[in-house]
């Protein structure tokens, strides 16, 4: 028994021995790899903040963009005027900038007297025309002066632009009515693009942003009691009447929430890599708009919401969320379902109201429909709306071709956004069309 004990406690020590060393061998080779690790992170985010030009490594701010904004009486929620702007997908464009005195990113707004003297041309449109991703040397407007200043330097051709990342031609009516007008501009360039669709039917940014459809951030259109298409102002108060949230534990985590935005905020690699990954998995579902799952269910939630609304049921009958996902390809269809219905007749009376302020001022209303018009199948449907309102119609897609250039070079290669060719392709597209319409300028 003594025997047996004594080899029992050897063994038991000797074991002990053996597993404190394998212990000690494997938390040394943890820490080991923990530390290598930490020191490749560190490394990684030093060449990040080294790398990245314009001085975003000292201040990456947001994931994408970030400028302060304020609320416009007339106009809405617009970025604040005189303020440092950047913008960044921390892979194709690092853009540091400052908007004007109106609040747009763009050249000090010319005088009513300086634009009196000359040819000038208007451009209004939403995120093309703001063009956040290059600088504003490169964009459309100054691009369409220079060239103007080359080729009919007898028009004496000025110009000037007012974009806005996220509206449609009835939100941008104030751009006009607020800071174009006063100009008197010869013609008046809508820059369209496919989801002008979406941005221009309430109930769809109500939806996205989580907003009550009778107190958006701008202008909008609504039904009055005869069922006729009206104007409603923005709301000023609009934070007041915004929709409940999505109750706890039923949102994922996303980028929105918890460390992820820490990370964004703090780190440059980190920004990159989440972008990155945003890129390729959209593109591995073939979805150009980025629509997330939590966003899905955060525009779900809403739309059970918008039905008990008395507004709201209305505008969202028929509704599904593939029309949400889809709206793009639904558009192209012959025989959309009513809820694409409702945003074409929305486009139309945005479109109409333009047409009547042109007329009344003495304008010559056009549309430069983007490349991605003719890409995404909505060509057709704004063709037949601007052939019915005989207002013309420049297509990018079809002047890009024609010069012998592929379509796809006029976009970043993670951003559907205009590029340098992109801007100037639009403004060598407009220059073609002001060529063969010089009496504008009469």
């Amino acid at each position: 028994m003594n025997l047996a004990l004594r080899l029992l406690k050897i063994t038991f020590a000797a074991s002990y021995r053996i597993y404190g060393r394998v212990v000690r061998l494997a938390a040394f080779n943890a820490l080991l790899i923990a530390v290598g690790l930490g020191l490749i992170a560190v490394a990684a985010e030093m060449y990040f903040r080294v790398s990245a030009p314009y001085g975003f490594a000292a201040n990456p701010k947001d994931f994408y963009s970030y400028y302060p904004r304020r609320f416009v009486p007339n106009v809405g929620m617009m970025p604040e005027p005189n303020s440092n702007a950047t913008f960044t997908n921390h892979m194709d464009y690092w853009i540091t900038t400052r908007t004007n005195s109106l609040g747009f990113v763009d050249r000090e707004p010319i005088t009513p007297e300086r634009a009196a003297e000359s040819c000038h041309i208007a451009l209004i449109g939403d995120s093309f025309v703001e063009a956040q991703q290059v600088d504003i040397s490169d964009k459309v407007q100054v691009k369409l002066e220079e060239l103007a200043a080359r080729e009919l330097a007898h028009l004496n051709v000025t110009t000037s632009a007012f974009g806005q990342v996220g509206l449609g031609q009835v939100n941008q009516l104030a751009f006009y009515d607020e800071y174009a007008r006063h100009l008197r501009p010869k013609a008046v360039a809508l820059v369209f693009v496919p989801n002008d669709f979406i941005d221009n039917y309430t109930i769809i940014p109500a939806l996205a942003k989580g907003l009550d459809p009778e107190h958006m951030t701008h202008i909008t259109a609504a039904r009055d009691a005869n069922g006729a298409l009206t104007l409603r102002p923005p709301d000023p108060n609009y934070r007041a009447f915004r929709l409940p949230p999505l109750p706890n534990g039923m949102s994922s985590p996303n980028m929105d929430n918890g460390y992820a935005k820490a990370f964004v905020a703090f780190s440059l690699k980190y920004s990159y890599l989440a972008q990155r990954l945003n890129f390729i998995v959209r593109s591995m579902l073939n979805n150009d708009e980025g629509i997330s799952s939590d966003h899905m269910e955060r525009v779900i939630w809403r739309a059970k919401l918008l039905r008990q609304h008395p507004r709201g049921s209305t505008l969202i009958q028929g509704w599904t969320p593939a029309q949400y996902e889809n709206f793009q390809s639904l558009i192209a269809e012959s025989n959309p379902p009513p809820f694409v219905d409702g945003s074409v007749e929305y486009t139309e009376f945005g479109l109409q109201q333009f047409k009547r302020r042109a007329e009344r001022d003495g304008a010559k209303l056009v549309i430069l429909a983007t490349h991605s018009n003719k890409m995404l199948g909505s060509l057709d449907r704004l063709n037949s709306m601007a052939e019915e309102l005989n207002i013309p119609v420049i297509d990018q897609h079809e002047y890009i071709i024609r010069i012998g250039a592929d379509p796809m070079n006029a976009k970043f290669k993670h951003d559907s956004h205009w590029n340098k060719n992109g801007h100037r392709w639009a403004a060598e597209a407009l220059l073609e069309w002001l060529k063969d319409s010089q009496e504008v300028c009469d």
